[in-house]
């Protein structure tokens, strides 16, 4: 790389001592043009912005303020929304909050980077007494940020609201635990934080993603239990219709809250490795382990486990409609039928009609989750049981009757109808602020050029 550099830079210099500027890169010069060459792009690009916030022949209707953070980094962006209805995000700054994350602190940083933005032009400055929206991916702090804002007169907010994705993917987590045992569920398997100094290992997903040898065990299990298992179907006269490969990487085991899909990436990972995972278990044997098999042996866990993921994945889909804030895809028009093809999907999966019963225990639903996991843990036999070295059994399981397979799954599906008018309750409230909301910025701004 470093040759490559150093002939590229005396191909450079040699087209500038014949004159071919053409040909020369702007930012590919002496050390000491290029860094001058930067902050002049940078306020060519400044001035470029400032035109169109002060512009007079297409005005700013009005602008939406949204945050976001990363680690130690904070990104402050503006929608501006044109006379002519075109709309433009344009960033404001990307700085170091420092550790300053409270929300009179966030308040502070605000009423700073509008004082750095304008440079001192009144104009640009003036353009923000426009802003009455304020969006933040949901932070507790950012909310109270925003009232701190109004009441300092900083931006003459009338609306402050939360991302649609991460509204959305918050409601989801929030109807879940509402149920106790899907609450347990989550947290055994992915949630849990672990003691790096204690025999505490933390959820399955987790322990798992933070330790690379463990991480190397599980996958050589999860391997050889699949290429069992397609040998055991063949010799039921049945076939793996699940995936040919199955997630274990290290990205497929990881979640944290707020973090889209990670929660139903880390159930698939399980779900659809069970057979690794509980010889993954047994073979391990500490007292952490054996939690999780005995949570394994809970009768309603062959059907929650699977139900759980369904409902992410209908979810999932829901939360990206969001994804990108592209209002020709995401808008109050199109936002009440996504939620009601979501709340029919909902339905289907968990509730059924009267002609057909719920897809997740129909047969015909061969690729669903339930059944998947049911073909993985049947190809073990009638009844399998794992015991120690002492003859103490870490796992048993006895192929379920008719009755009981039928009375876990009313049991699940009733608690998932709860968990779903749950979701349901909070969606549409948010969907009912945001037309408020719509409407109040309609009704209190100029209007629009007929």
């Amino acid at each position: 790389m470093a040759a490559t550099g150093n002939k590229y830079r005396d191909r450079c210099k040699e087209a500038r001592s014949c004159g071919d500027v053409k040909n020369v890169p702007a930012t590919r010069c002496s050390r000491d043009v290029f860094y001058n060459i930067l902050p002049c792009e940078g306020d060519a690009v400044l001035d470029h912005v400032h035109a169109k916030l002060t512009s007079t022949k297409n005005p700013v209707k009005f602008l939406c303020w949204g945050e976001d953070a990363a680690q130690t980094w904070e990104q402050c962006i503006c929608r501006a929304v044109f006379e002519d209805r075109t709309w433009e995000d344009l960033l404001i700054k990307w700085h170091s909050h420092g550790g300053k994350k409270t929300g009179l602190e966030k308040a502070q940083a605000v009423k700073e980077v509008i004082e750095e933005f304008s440079k001192g032009r009144a104009p640009v400055k003036k353009a923000f007494e426009k802003c009455f929206a304020f969006q933040a991916d949901g932070e507790k702090a950012e909310p109270l940020a925003a009232q701190f804002v109004k009441v300092e007169n900083t931006l003459p907010l009338r609306h402050a609201g939360r991302c649609g994705m991460h509204a959305k993917q918050r409601n989801m987590e929030n109807a879940i635990e509402t149920d106790p045992f899907l609450k347990e569920l989550l947290d055994m398997l992915i949630r849990n934080k672990g003691d790096h100094r204690g025999k505490a290992l933390g959820g399955l997903c987790r322990a798992v993603k933070n330790r690379e040898r463990m991480r190397m065990k599980f996958t050589a299990e999860v391997e050889r239990e699949l290429d069992q298992l397609g040998k055991d179907l063949e010799e039921l006269g049945e076939f793996w219709n699940g995936p040919a490969k199955m997630p274990t990487g290290r990205h497929t085991m990881a979640s944290a809250p707020q973090r889209f899909d990670s929660l139903l990436e880390g159930l698939r990972s399980i779900l659809l490795n069970i057979r690794g995972v509980v010889c993954f278990l047994v073979k391990l044997g500490t007292e952490w382990a054996q939690d999780l098999l005995r949570l394994f042996m809970r009768p309603e866990f062959e059907a929650a486990l699977p139900a759980l993921a369904e409902f992410l994945e209908i979810g999932r889909r829901y939360v990206h409609k969001d994804e990108g804030h592209d209002p020709d895809k995401s808008n109050l028009t199109n936002s009440w039928s996504d939620f009601l093809d979501m709340k029919k999907d909902l339905q289907k999966m968990f509730r059924g009609d009267e002609d057909r019963p719920p897809l997740l225990a129909s047969g015909k639903y061969t690729k669903g989750y339930y059944q998947l996991m049911q073909k993985s843990l049947n190809s073990l036999g009638d009844s399998v049981c794992y015991r120690t070295g002492t003859g103490a059994a870490l796992f048993h399981r006895a192929h379920p009757t008719e009755e009981q397979e039928a009375a876990s799954l009313a049991l699940i599906l009733k608690r998932m109808q709860v968990v779903c008018e749950v979701f349901f309750e909070a969606c549409e409230a948010e969907l009912l602020m945001a037309r408020a909301a719509a409407l109040l910025l309609h009704a209190t701004s100029s209007p629009w050029p007929s």
